[in-house]
């Protein structure tokens, strides 16, 4: 048998209480018991992973401020509201 360290033997027994705590609550198929373990396995497994953070694009507006407000666009758009 494979030694394995502390954190995942943590894991692994975290998963089993949880998985033992939802059975015995829920109906679960016997076929469906493995992927139920395996899906409570994984989200312990990713918990605390670091996620690549997707770079925002600078916004840029279509026309200038400046050129978009004037004395009467001004007027025009507050009375719209």
């Amino acid at each position: 048998m494979p030694v394995l360290n502390n954190a995942s033997s943590d894991k692994i027994s975290l998963s089993a209480d949880i998985v033992a705590a939802y059975v015995s609550r829920n109906s679960v198929t016997p076929g469906g018991l493995p992927a139920l373990i395996e899906s409570v396995h994984s989200a312990l497994a990713s918990l605390g992973a670091m996620e690549a953070v997707p770079q925002t694009e600078v916004l840029v507006p279509a026309v200038p401020v400046r050129k978009s407000i004037t004395p009467g666009t001004f007027f025009q758009n507050f009375d719209a509201l």
